[in-house]
C-alpha cells in the first residue's frame, strides 16, 4: 500500500512538472507573438471596380455585388506593390462575370480585424445605401459575406435584415 502511494505521488509530480513546463513554454511563446507580430498591410489600389464580360457573350445587363468583411475583403497579405486592389473581390466579380455574361459591378466594404459588432455598426449602414441606391445602370446591390465560419453567417444574417435585398 505505501509503495503504490509513493508511486501514485510520483507520478502526479511528474505530471505536475510536465505541465508546468508546458505552461511556461506556451505563456512565452503568447508574450513573444503579442509583442512582435504586425498583420500585413492592406492591399493597394481601387475597391470598387467592373468585370466586364466577353464582348460576344455579353447580354448587356450588368450585376453589382457588395462584399462585406474583414481581412479576405481589404486583401491583407495581397501584393501591395502591384496596386490592383484586393484579389478576393476582384476575383469572385471577374468569375461571376465570365460565367453569367454580364457585366458584374464590385465593391469591397472592410476593415481589417473586425468583428460582427463594427462591421454592422460601421460598415452595414454604408452597406444599405450602396444596395438601397446603386449606381446606374444595373439592379440593386448582393450582399455578399466571404467570411468562413461563425463572422460569415452572422454577416449573411445581418445583410438578410437589411432591406433592398436581391437574390440572382
Amino acid at each position: 500500500m505505501l509503495r503504490s502511494r509513493q508511486l501514485l505521488r510520483s507520478a502526479f509530480r511528474a505530471a505536475g512538472a510536465a505541465l508546468g513546463g508546458t505552461a511556461g513554454v506556451v505563456a512565452c511563446q503568447v508574450a513573444y507573438v503579442r509583442l512582435s507580430f504586425q498583420l500585413p498591410p492592406d492591399a493597394t489600389g481601387p475597391t470598387s471596380g467592373t468585370a466586364s464580360a466577353a464582348a460576344l457573350r455579353s447580354s448587356g445587363t450588368r450585376r453589382n455585388i457588395i462584399f462585406l468583411g474583414d481581412s479576405l475583403v481589404t486583401g491583407v497579405g495581397c501584393d501591395a506593390e502591384a496596386g490592383e486592389g484586393p484579389t478576393l473581390p476582384r476575383r469572385v466579380a471577374e468569375l461571376l462575370s465570365g460565367r453569367l455574361g454580364v457585366d458584374v459591378g464590385w465593391l469591397a466594404l472592410g476593415e481589417t480585424g473586425a468583428d460582427v459588432g463594427t462591421l454592422t455598426e460601421r460598415l452595414m449602414p454604408q452597406v444599405q445605401s450602396e444596395a438601397c441606391c446603386p449606381l446606374p445602370p444595373g439592379p440593386p446591390a448582393t450582399c455578399c459575406a466571404p467570411d468562413a465560419g461563425l463572422l460569415g453567417r452572422r454577416l449573411r444574417a445581418a445583410a438578410r435584415r437589411a432591406s433592398g435585398w436581391t437574390r440572382w
